[in-house]
């Protein structure tokens, strides 16, 4: 069983560093993409609130989806 176990750790931790460094050379980008979808969002919310809109759940949803993509797009040009 320690065997097993040690096998197992051996392979996750190989993993780990295989993504940190994959990810790492890049986190600025990622984290400057992050703070620029949350300010939109923000920007986007007061906007809405001045005109007297309505906002409701799809757009924090649509937020989401954009960090996702944009973490895939970068990611994909690392690659």
């Amino acid at each position: 069983m320690n065997k097993i176990w040690n096998t197992l750790e051996a392979v996750f931790g190989g993993l780990c560093g295989l993504a940190l460094g994959f990810i790492m050379p890049i986190w600025p980008f990622i984290a400057t993409a992050i703070a620029l979808v949350i300010a939109d969002t923000i920007t986007g919310v007061l906007a809405a609130k001045k005109r007297g809109e309505d906002f409701q759940a799809p757009t924090f949803y649509r937020t989401s989806q954009k960090i996702a993509v944009y973490m895939v797009s970068i990611l994909a040009c690392e690659g």
